[in-house]
């Protein structure tokens, strides 16, 4: 038996992801010559007896609004703004609107409170927190990168400079 467990930041357990793990395997091994296998996973769960079928949102009201904000969250990643640095004398595109978590506080008498959220690069580049939660993701990636690219000796100059800069963020 496979050994399944959930991906850090992901909406589900290591339970969860065992048990569903298993049922998309038999799914897969009992459909072999098929390309569709997120249509197969959603046929599957619409029975009350697959483990999959808790996962699913089968309000189709619900359902819709939690699509279409899937929706406006990949049209987020989709768009990039020009930034121009004079001192390179260079013009390039970045990534425009980066996923964030805010403090809300609604009045005085009421306690703070955390959202996730998208903000634009200027916020980010003028709020120090923003900031820092961009640069804190960032190093995230560069380490699981790392990690992947780790046993390839001809990239040690990337390595070292990957660790210098997280000492230097310390």
């Amino acid at each position: 038996m496979e050994m399944y467990r959930a991906k850090k930041g992901a909406m589900i357990d290591d339970e969860d992801a065992q048990r569903y793990g298993e049922r998309i395997a038999q799914i897969e091994a009992a459909n072999q010559n098929t390309e569709d296998l997120p249509g197969l996973i959603i046929d599957d769960a619409h029975s009350d007896e697959s483990p999959l079928n808790e996962y699913f949102e089968w309000d189709n009201e619900k359902a819709g609004w939690k699509y279409r904000r899937h929706q406006a969250q990949m049209l987020l990643c989709s768009i990039e703004v020009k930034i121009i640095n004079p001192n390179r004398e260079t013009e390039e595109y970045t990534r425009a609107f980066h996923p964030v978590k805010i403090t809300v506080q609604e009045s005085k008498d009421t306690k703070p409170y955390e959202i996730s959220t998208w903000t634009n690069k200027t916020r980010i580049l003028s709020e120090p927190e923003l900031r820092k939660q961009i640069i804190g993701k960032a190093m995230d990636e560069l380490n699981m990168w790392r990690a992947r690219y780790d046993q390839y000796t001809e990239l040690s100059t990337v390595f070292d400079a990957i660790q210098q800069v997280r000492m230097e963020l310390k």
